[in-house]
C-alpha cells in the first residue's frame, strides 16, 4: 500500500484532485486529501466498491456521480484507485440544492458547504480528460494503459443517495465518524460556555492533522476548514443566546480573515482560536444564565435598543415593581439597568463604526442618545477608548 501511497501522492500534485485508494478484502480506504462533504465522502464509498466489481486490468473507467461529478476508477492488482470528482462544465447548482434540501436532513450551513465545494471542483476539458485518464492509468500499473478504452471511455452513473448498508457499514470504519463526534463535542462546548474543554477539544483535532505537500491546495484546503468551522460556530453562538447583530459582526470578521490569509501556519493558528472567541462571547452575551425575569428584561431592552426604555416601563411591562426588577437586574448582571443599556447600546454600534452611515451624530440618533458628545462620553466609558482610537485600532 506505500508505494501505491507514493503514487497517490504524485497523482494529487498534478491534478490537485482528492485520491482514493484501497485493497480489496481490507475493508478501509485511504485519501491524499480529507476535506469532503459527507455526501462526497459517500458517493466515494459507493464509487470504490463499484470499482472492486470490474474486471482487473489496464483499463481506466470513467465514473459519472451526482451534481455533474466525474471521477476516474481502476482495479489493478486487489487495488482499486478512485481520483475526484472534477468535472467537465462549471454549472449553477442552486435547483440541485433546493432539490437536495427538500429530500435530506441537511442544514443549511451543510448546503452551502457543499455547493462552495461542488462549485471549486477542478475543471476538465474533454480531450484533456482522456490524456489525464491515460496518465493516471500509466502511473498506476507502471505501464501505458490501453488508448482504445481511453477513446470512449465507459461511464457509469451512479446514485449513492439513499447509501447502501453495506456501504454505510463501510463508512462506520472511518475516520470521519470520529471527526463528527468531536466536532458535536465542540460545539456542545461553545453553546455552553466551556472553555476550557473548546480548548482542549482544539488542540487535540490539530494534534494529527494531514495538511498535503503542494502548498496552494493545502491553502485552499485549510480555508474550506476554517470557513466550517466559523459558520458552525457561528450557530452555536446563536443558538445560546447571543445577540444575532454580535454573532453576525463577529462572523463577517472572520470571513475576511480568512480570505486575507497566505500563510498556512497563520490560517492553523486562525482556526484554533474561532471556537474559542465565539465561546468567550457566548460567555459574556449569552442570556442562558440568568432568571426568566432577568432575560425578558434584557431582551425587550434589546428590542428597544434605538429608544430609551425606563425602569419603570420595563418594571411595567413585566408586571413586577421596579424595586425588584432592580435589585434582580443588578444582582445577576453586576450592573443597572441603565448601565446595562448603555453598555448594550455602545456594543451594537461597534460593528457600524467606520461605516458610511457609522459617523457619531447618526450612531448618537440611531441608538437614542441625546447628543454625539453623550455618545462620546458613554462610548469611553464602556470601551476605555473615544470612537476614533477604536476604529483606528480595529481597521
Amino acid at each position: 500500500m506505500d508505494n501505491l501511497k507514493q503514487k497517490a501522492d504524485i497523482l494529487h500534485g498534478l491534478l490537485y484532485v482528492e485520491v482514493r485508494y484501497a485493497t480489496q478484502g481490507d475493508g478501509a480506504s485511504a485519501m491524499v486529501i480529507n476535506s469532503q462533504p459527507p455526501m462526497i465522502r459517500n458517493e466515494g464509498y459507493e464509487l470504490i466498491n463499484y470499482i472492486f466489481t470490474r474486471p482487473q486490468g489496464r483499463q481506466v473507467l470513467l465514473l459519472e456521480g451526482q451534481f455533474g461529478s466525474r471521477y476516474f476508477g481502476l482495479h489493478n492488482q486487489n487495488k482499486a484507485v478512485l481520483v475526484g470528482p472534477f468535472c467537465i462544465q462549471q454549472t449553477d447548482y442552486s435547483l440541485s440544492m433546493k432539490e437536495v434540501f427538500e429530500n435530506s436532513n441537511l442544514t443549511t450551513d451543510q448546503l452551502d458547504l457543499l455547493e462552495s465545494y461542488l462549485l471549486n471542483r477542478p475543471i476538465f476539458e474533454p480531450q484533456v480528460m482522456k490524456h489525464w485518464a491515460q496518465v493516471v492509468g500509466s502511473l498506476i500499473v507502471n505501464d501505458l494503459v490501453d488508448l482504445e478504452t481511453q477513446a470512449e471511455p465507459k461511464e457509469k452513473e451512479v446514485k449513492p443517495l439513499p447509501i447502501s448498508e453495506s456501504a454505510v457499514k463501510f463508512a462506520e470504519n472511518q475516520e470521519v465518524i470520529n471527526g463528527y463526534i468531536q466536532e458535536k463535542k465542540i460545539l456542545s462546548a461553545i453553546t455552553h460556555g466551556d472553555l476550557e474543554t473548546v480548548e482542549a477539544l482544539m488542540l487535540n483535532a490539530f494534534a494529527d492533522e494531514h495538511i498535503p505537500n503542494r502548498v496552494q491546495h493545502a491553502l485552499h484546503d485549510l480555508k474550506y476548514m476554517a470557513i466550517t468551522m466559523n459558520s458552525l460556530s457561528t450557530r452555536a453562538a446563536f443558538n445560546s443566546g447571543v445577540n444575532p447583530q454580535i454573532v453576525d459582526f463577529l462572523s463577517n470578521r472572520y470571513v475576511k480573515a480568512i480570505e486575507r490569509q497566505d500563510n498556512l501556519n497563520d490560517l492553523k493558528a486562525l482556526i484554533k482560536g474561532i471556537p474559542a472567541n465565539y465561546c468567550q462571547n457566548v460567555i459574556r452575551y449569552s442570556l442562558n444564565q440568568y432568571s426568566t425575569i432577568v432575560r425578558r428584561a434584557i431582551t425587550l431592552i434589546r428590542l428597544n435598543i434605538q429608544s430609551t426604555l425606563s425602569l419603570r416601563d420595563i418594571a411595567s411591562e413585566l408586571n413586577v415593581t421596579k424595586e425588584h426588577l432592580a435589585r434582580q437586574f443588578r444582582k445577576e448582571t453586576g450592573l443597572t439597568v441603565s448601565r446595562y443599556t448603555n453598555q448594550l447600546k455602545i456594543e451594537e454600534a461597534l460593528p457600524f463604526l467606520g461605516t458610511e452611515q457609522g459617523n457619531i451624530d447618526n450612531l448618537a440618533e440611531q441608538f437614542g442618545f441625546c447628543s454625539a458628545a453623550y455618545f462620546r462620553k458613554v462610548f469611553k466609558e464602556v470601551m476605555g477608548v473615544t470612537p476614533g482610537k477604536y476604529h483606528a485600532r480595529n481597521k
